[in-house]
């Protein structure tokens, strides 16, 4: 059987893109902590993308829940790029963020139940890991109470600090 995943990628990243969803996903950032954005963001996604990457979000869409019946799932403490990030990922099956971001996008496929996800963040996040952006990573890290790559960072930061806190 033939098939093209690339291009049945770069179509559910076009409806994610034009905001051609049936389901609300709202990020509320939480106020004063380092987050670059601290608007309100709303993206519109496709709910049957999310329910099949998450038993969460697949009992949140099938169950008599408040998302079901108002098509608005509200995310709170997460900034609003690591949710877009998040989404992309589920409607492309690309991850394309900064060291930093990439750990809140774990938290989020942790919080999601999305192994597969949680897995790749770990991979890059290990991969990205340097002197330069270990601070970087420490902060999201410490935001969002991923201990295993807060210790790590701080391992970095403590053998490298010279190059690691210019």
């Amino acid at each position: 059987m033939a098939a093209d995943h690339a291009a049945l990628s770069a179509a559910l990243l076009r409806a994610f893109d034009k905001g051609k969803g049936d389901f609300k996903v709202v990020v509320v950032p939480d106020q004063g902590q380092g987050q670059e954005r601290t608007e309100r963001m709303e993206f519109q996604v496709v709910s049957a993308v999310l329910s099949e990457w998450s038993e969460v979000f697949g009992a949140m869409l099938s169950h008599e829940m408040a998302e079901k019946s108002s098509r608005t799932l509200e995310i709170r403490g997460f900034s609003v790029e690591a949710v877009e990030s998040f989404l992309r990922f589920m409607h492309s099956g690309k991850l394309e963020a900064s060291p930093g971001i990439i750990i809140e996008v774990a938290a989020l496929a942790d919080k999601y139940g999305i192994p597969a996800l949680q897995e790749l963040c770990a991979r890059e996040a290990e991969a990205l890991l340097m002197p330069r952006n270990a601070c970087e990573i420490l902060a999201a890290a410490s935001r969002v109470g991923a201990l295993s790559a807060r210790m790590r960072a701080m391992d970095i930061i403590h053998h490298n600090a010279k190059e690691a806190l210019r």
